[in-house]
């Protein structure tokens, strides 16, 4: 089984990922963000470094994305913290390609080849934000303006990029992890050949 987590920060994705990779038994792919957290925070010291600035963002994007793919290919199963439907949202949110609409496609096609390569992806609801910082030690956007425009734009990208049967939204009256995995599970289950999406 091949799960990938989507969505804003602080909604609860790395505990729902590590619920549900102890229920399969299989390992979870932490987000790894830090170099696109890196390249993204180093902003330029003028309107004229705002061209190199991008380069190196889209250069973080690019190598996060082929990372995962051989972290893919290395692990038959996996519960997948962050995916790639996260690398495109902040590509689209700084407009990392301009005017080259050859590169935004490029960037978005290299996303749904990755998403294709999972089984389902699962987006958990949008909650009251936790503060402090991630497991990987980054520190949570404190604007709920933010995280909400983060989850609308998340919610957009993977309904034109997976398939319904295999794109998994959680309620909002699901606040606890085991209901949370009970949902996917039933989800899961019920999603065979021919099979509509349950809501």
């Amino acid at each position: 089984m091949r799960l990938s987590i989507t969505g804003a920060a602080g909604i609860g994705k790395t505990t729902l990922a590590r619920a549900l990779a102890e229920h399969f038994r299989v390992p979870v792919l932490t987000e790894d963000f830090s170099g696109i957290v890196q390249a993204f925070n180093t902003l330029p010291p003028s309107e004229s470094g705002v061209s190199q600035w991008r380069a190196a963002c889209r250069a973080a994007c690019c190598d996060w994305l082929r990372q995962r793919e051989t972290r893919y290919r290395a692990n038959l199963g996996f519960v997948e913290d962050r995916c790639a439907i996260d690398i495109l949202l902040r590509w689209l949110l700084e407009n990392l390609s301009d005017t080259d609409n050859g590169e935004t496609g490029r960037m978005i096609e290299a996303t749904r080849a990755l998403v294709a390569m999972t089984d389902f992806v699962v987006i958990p609801p949008l909650l009251p934000m936790a503060p402090g910082r991630n497991d990987d030690g980054l520190v949570r956007a404190g604007s709920l303006s933010r995280v909400y425009r983060a989850q609308s734009l998340v919610l957009g990208i993977a309904t034109q990029l997976v398939a319904p049967v295999r794109l998994i939204c959680l309620p909002d009256h699901l606040q606890s992890v085991g209901a949370r995995v009970d949902f996917v599970l039933t989800r899961i289950e019920g999603s065979g050949p021919g099979a509509e999406p349950r809501t």
